[in-house]
């Protein structure tokens, strides 16, 4: 049940982030220092790199990867 669920959540995250959109299911970290911020799903990963700030619209994104956990 946890990982349909996980595979739901997954997809609707990955069809926003490809419209520019933040994603919903993920929990938020940042990292000043790099300039990194990382949203983590149930299963899955996204890292957004940023060129300026952390604050920066979505779209404006210098790097978005999306993967599972284990691989980024």
């Amino acid at each position: 049940m946890v990982v349909i669920l996980g595979l739901i959540a997954g997809v609707v995250d990955y069809n926003r982030i490809k419209k520019d959109k933040i994603p919903i299911f993920c929990i938020l970290f940042t990292d000043d220092s790099t300039c990194k911020v990382t949203y983590i799903g149930v299963g899955y990963k996204v890292i957004r790199y940023t060129g300026f700030s952390i604050n920066e619209p979505f779209k404006n994104n210098i790097g978005v990867r999306f993967g599972l956990v284990y691989a980024l």
